[in-house]
This record gives structure tokens, sequence and C-alpha cells, in this order.
């Protein structure tokens, strides 16, 4: 099974995983809810306290039991894991009642999701803001993003700036710098030239940071299948990982090898033992996208804060060169985050015409111009991708994949390219696309 069976479960659990309560000692001293957490041991104990009423001992167990759910989700048992939601939402509802912030962040979050429940945004608004309002900053982040984009509430920039620029300052405060820098780009992109930008990035300063990311030895992505028994991504995710992890829509866990390299285009082909345990692979583009066409990615942006569910943006092909006049790759105004490096981009024909690459280096804009960019993001050409295709051998056959065939058992056939909505094609690649987990 998974070769991260500590890590992954949290990378994918919302912001419950992260800074936890700061009257909870553990909390400011580890990225990783599960090295303070009790053990399965200590549930007697911790049950008691949290019968007995304690808020804290009730976000604990909540907390205990969202990370149990996360683990039966990825061993496939979904029965289970719709339990242990519930019931850690019963527990954190518990918790929210008297008031724990953190468990009201939970709660609203694990509604928002529909984990364990019918998803439900108008239910998990005001435990968000009730949250929001007691300065936890991934409630803050969550908030303002929602806000921005309309999600279960009306758009409101002016509200949605204030709240990024709330929790842009506590991630600063805290050290947690990609999110911090994520608060600065979504506020340049909402309002540019927005002060709170520069407040934020001075206060990084403070802390040290010297205009570089801080990645972390963990790496999430987006991979897709391209062809039986191969996924592409970018290079970037995984490169220098002793171990790479395919988490599949389905919950399945697949371990993967590097297996062919672009270096200068910043792309690899990941296999796999069982070529047919992928989902079907999504088609290439046969011509190239025109200026202005629709198109759209399906991916794991922020998984730690936003979630393990796959994520649909929209937008427009806005340059056919990237960067410098760059002909390997179109200038997009789709909006992209960390996590969805190697996404597929799609355009209304169900095609796959770029590979998700990069954003703007909007830190090194900052630090020469004093502003930060909107949204101005890059994708490869699937012409890349076909190429390199086209310099691996196929056909390798490894013992799962000799079994299937021997009993007759066909692999998943690729996506074939049809004129439709939107939601059509999203559904569909969101069947198709991985998250890619790289340690």
């Amino acid at each position: 099974m998974s070769v991260l069976p500590r890590l992954i479960p949290l990378i994918l659990l919302a912001a419950t995983a992260l800074l936890l309560a700061l009257s909870h000692p553990c909390a400011a001293d580890s990225p990783f809810f599960s090295d303070c957490a009790p053990n399965r041991t200590d549930d007697t104990r911790l049950r008691r306290s949290a019968q007995q009423g304690n808020a804290e001992s009730q976000y604990i167990l909540g907390v205990v039991l969202t990370v149990r759910a996360e683990e039966e989700n990825r061993a496939g048992w979904r029965g289970q894991a719709r339990m242990l939601y519930r019931e850690a939402s019963t527990w954190f509802r518990k918790a929210a009642e008297h008031g724990h912030p953190q468990a009201q962040f939970a709660l609203g979050y694990l509604l928002s999701q529909g984990l364990g429940t019918n998803r439900d945004v108008a239910a998990a608004l005001p435990w968000l803001r009730l949250a929001a309002e007691q300065r936890v900053p991934d409630a803050q982040y969550l908030l303002g993003m929602m806000s921005a984009h309309g999600e279960g509430m009306q758009r409101n920039t002016a509200q949605a700036v204030g709240m990024l620029a709330d929790a842009g300052v506590a991630f600063a405060t805290h050290g947690r710098t990609n999110l911090a820098l994520e608060c600065a780009r979504a506020i340049s992109a909402i309002t540019p030239g927005h002060p709170s930008v520069k407040a934020i990035t001075e206060m990084l300063r403070r802390g040290g940071w010297d205009g570089t990311r801080d990645d972390a030895s963990l790496s999430t992505g987006t991979g897709w299948p391209v062809a039986e028994g191969f996924v592409v991504t970018n290079l970037h995710v995984v490169r220098g990982a002793t171990s790479i992890t395919l988490l599949l829509s389905d919950g399945t866990q697949l371990d993967a090898a590097i297996a062919h390299v672009d270096e200068r285009n910043d792309l690899v082909l990941l296999a796999v033992d069982d070529p047919c345990a992928l989902p079907p692979a999504l088609p290439l583009a046969a011509k190239a996208p025109e200026l202005g066409a629709d198109v759209f990615t399906v991916g794991f942006p922020q998984a730690a804060i936003l979630g393990s569910s796959p994520k649909l943006a929209t937008g427009r092909i806005s340059g056919m060169l990237g960067i410098q006049d760059d002909p390997r790759t179109y200038t997009i105004s789709v909006p992209v985050s960390a996590g969805n490096s190697g996404g597929p981009l799609v355009n209304l024909s169900g095609e796959v015409v770029g590979v998700v690459q990069a954003r703007i280096n909007a830190e090194k804009v900052f630090m020469e111009t004093g502003e930060l960019p909107g949204e101005m993001n890059y994708a490869l050409r699937a012409d890349l991708v076909r190429a390199l295709l086209a310099r691996v051998p196929h056909g390798r056959t490894g013992l799962a994949s000799t079994l299937r065939k021997t009993f007759g058992l066909g692999c998943p056939k690729i996506n074939l390219p049809e004129p439709n909505t939107l939601a059509h094609h999203a559904n569909t690649v969101q069947a198709s696309v991985v998250m890619i987990v790289a340690r």
C-alpha cells in the first residue's frame, strides 16, 4: 500500500491537520498533527474526557477520527471512512458549540466538502465565519477564496481581499511562507497594487524569507494517464524523490517509478506495475488551440488547505507563446496554484492541449517591480508530450498485466474526444487525473 502511511492522510486533510489551537502545545512545533495526536491506545481516556464536555478533548478526538477516516478512504474502505467522518463531525460540532475555533473550522470544512454527509456549503459558512472571526487563518483563507469566486455566497472582492490579507499576515507570522505568498498573489489578482501585498511580503522578509519558496521535502502535484501504463506530469514535481505514489479518484494507491525524462521541457513519464490499474487515458489534441480558446484544468491545488478532491479551474489561451516568447508554452488565464503542476490543460472537445507547468514567478516580479502580477500562467504544448511518448518503448508487461490479459480482462480505454459541455468534460477528466505524492 502507501509508502507514506502516516503523512499522506495528513497532506490530504484540510487545515484540521495543520496549525492546531494555540492552546495545544504540539501545534506550534509540528507541521503535521499526527506527531501530537494520541494513538489508538489513548482512546479510552480521550473519549472519557470528551464525553465529560472538555472541548479540547472533543476537538482532538475529532482530528484523530478524521485522520483515521483518510487512512480508511485511501485503503478503499469508503463505508468505514464515511462513518469515521460522521463521528468526527459529531465531536467537532460539540467542541464548536463550546466556542472552540479550530473545531469550528474543521466542522465547516467537513460540511463544505461533503465528508461523512451531504455537501452543504450553506451549513458550512456560519462555522467557517465563526472560526475566521476568531482569527483561524485557514478559515480566513478558505472564506477569502470562496468570496473571491462566489462559492456559496455572492462574490465580494472587498471581503475576499480583507480575509486573504488577514490570513496572509497570520501565515507569515507562523512561518507558513507558501500559503502567505498564495494569499499575496490572490490579493494582487483581485486588486492589483493593494497595500496588504507589500505588508505580507515585508513580514516574510523580517522572518528570514529571501525571495525563494520554502518547499517541503514532500511534494504533491497532478498527473494523468497518457498511454497504457504511463502517467505524465512535470519533472519538478518528482525531482529528487525516492518514492512516488499515485492516488486515484477511487482511493486506490499505486507505487510509480520514473520511466522517461524530458529534462529540457520539465516533463516525466511515470510507469506503474499494472498498466490496467490506471484510469482511462486522456487524448492528446491533434491541433493547437487558437488564441482566446476556452480551456480548463482539473487538479489538486493546495491539498493541505483545499482538500484531496480534484478542483476545476477555467480560463482561456491568452497567449500563443510563453514567458519571453517561449514557443514551447502557452500563456493561460486559468488560475493555478501549488499542486496543479502537471495537470492536463483541456479544450471543450475533451482533448489535452497542454500540461500545466508554471505560474509567473510572482515573488521575483514583486522584488523587481514592487507589484505582484495577476493571473498569468503557463502550460507546455501537448506536442512535447507526444514527442516524449514516441521515444519510449511500449509493451512492458508486469505480472499483474500478464494475468489480466491471460484471463481476458481488458484495460480502461482512452477517452474519445467529442464536443460537449464543460461539465461533461470536467467530470470525465476528474475521473482520470491522479494526485502525485513524491518524497
